[in-house]
């Protein structure tokens, strides 16, 4: 897979699957052991810039914000696009005209201020499941909290209904096959390619479908009340392609309304289950985080920079892929390091994110790397930078902060300890990276006592005298 393969080591004949297995093997240890890849960059940053072959890796914090923010010298590599196997579902990777208009369109439907609205969507499911666990004392964060959630985001503020009632596999487990094309080294694997082409089959044509519906809608909404904008994406999507002329084909719009399918559903929970166990291994991140969800009213930003916290101890994407055409230099501390024309660039923002130079570190008292303390939340290379940067980081962590805000209101509340790494307490799916069971345990609720009715005197009887 060009995401992960290092450009200029050439696997060739009967050696490929080996080397394919060990690369993922690999892969997955230092993904479910992030104490091992933390001792890995602490290695790696004893340079910022190393180069190996047609290979470089971007390790500090200063010249991997400034790869991040060049997208012409630095841009996603073209590869990428390849790995949707039924059309693309984004326009390519680098800077064109469409690209910029889809994007731009983009930006206009996934709005900051929908922030709220996602946060109350989010609570009020939160709010359901943790009232019906509550008395036993243990919960799946993955599939009871995080999964349903998901599904309620996915059709009330999407705007994309389920598949038929009782249809295996669910939209989301395919949405989270689809993200694994991009992000999981297992997309090379030829039965997962093979998964992943049904599940493209399955969600393009739903999709489609989906837009013919929303259309319906929008043109009964518009005749109705013309100043008034629906309420969800795919909506937003078919009303500025309908009145707004602006430019968005139906295909268009079914590329960009799975394109912001797949990380508002697969990575949100993945980064919802490693964040939280990094938050409750860590006291001042744990106690920082309950005393903002108990306070009245909750403290979201609060939860939000913890979240942020938390995955800097386990990034959802902890190497970033770029592509060098042509030749440009990467900033250093006396001259530049030359980068030449056809390079691999890997920017590893997990390691940069310990750079003690960096920008999370540069005041006197935000303390070293491997304190785990709340930061600016603008310092974090979570969502990347420059024109690929993530649409929906302000969605995300609302979704993220209103499951945690619900959780940790439950007493004592711990990950389960079933295995034996300290780590390795998520159980992956079938595609190595997402999720699928994260036990939490907490001290049961009891249940409320009920106040004993008031016993009520027989009347007095009118007459006198012996019965």
């Amino acid at each position: 897979m060009g995401t992960y393969v290092a450009g200029g080591f050439n696997i060739r004949g009967f050696l490929k699957p080996y080397a394919l297995c060990v690369f993922i093997h690999l892969f997955h240890f230092f993904d479910r052991n992030p104490w091992a890849m933390r001792i890995l960059n602490g290695c790696f940053r004893l340079k910022p810039v190393w180069q190996w072959g047609h290979t470089v890796i971007v390790t500090g914090d200063r010249q991997a914000r400034d790869a991040l923010s060049r997208d012409d010298d630095f841009p996603l590599p073209e590869l990428r696009a390849s790995k949707f196997l039924t059309g693309p579902f984004v326009l390519g990777m680098t800077r064109t005209p469409q690209f910029e208009l889809e994007r731009a369109e983009l930006k206009a439907v996934v709005r900051k201020d929908d922030a709220d609205h996602v946060r109350a969507l989010a609570a009020a499911t939160s709010q359901n499941v943790i009232k019906g666990v509550e008395r036993r004392g243990h919960l799946d964060v993955v599939t009871e909290l995080s999964i349903r959630v998901g599904k309620a985001l996915i059709t009330q503020y999407f705007g994309v209904n389920e598949y038929d009632a009782g249809r295996r596999p669910e939209l989301i487990d395919d949405l989270r096959r689809l993200g694994a094309m991009v992000a999981s080294p297992d997309a090379q694997r030829p039965e997962f390619q093979s998964m992943a082409a049904l599940a493209a089959d399955r969600v393009s044509s739903h999709v489609h479908k989906m837009i013919e519906v929303a259309e319906e809608d929008v043109r009964r909404l518009h005749s109705l009340a013309p100043n008034q904008e629906p309420v969800t994406i795919l909506q937003r999507l078919v009303h500025r392609r309908l009145y707004k002329h602006s430019g968005l084909s139906d295909d268009a719009v079914r590329r960009n309304i799975i394109g912001v399918l797949l990380p508002g559903t697969a990575l949100v929970n993945r980064a919802f289950a490693t964040s939280l166990v990094q938050l409750l291994k860590k006291k001042a991140l744990r106690d920082a985080a309950i005393a903002a969800a108990r306070a009245t009213p909750v403290r979201y930003a609060e939860l939000e920079a913890c979240l942020l916290e938390a995955l800097r101890f386990h990034p959802v994407f902890p190497v970033v892929p770029r592509h060098c055409p042509h030749a440009t230099v990467l900033p250093r501390f006396r001259g530049e390091y030359p980068i030449r024309p056809g390079h691999d660039v890997f920017i590893a923002v997990g390691a940069a994110m310990f750079d003690p130079r960096g920008e999370l570190f540069n005041g006197p008292e935000n303390g070293y790397p491997s304190q785990p303390r709340l930061h600016n939340a603008s310092h974090y290379l979570h969502f990347g930078g420059g024109i690929h940067t993530c649409l929906g980081p302000h969605i995300a962590l609302a979704q993220m902060s209103a499951m945690l805000a619900e959780l940790l209101k439950l007493p004592n509340v711990r990950v389960a300890q079933r295995i034996k790494y300290v780590d390795q307490r998520i159980k992956y799916d079938d595609d190595g990276i997402s999720p699928k069971i994260l036990r939490v345990v907490f001290t049961p609720v009891p249940v409320a006592a009920e106040e004993p009715a008031l016993e009520t005197a027989p009347a007095a009887s009118s007459t006198t005298g012996t019965p």
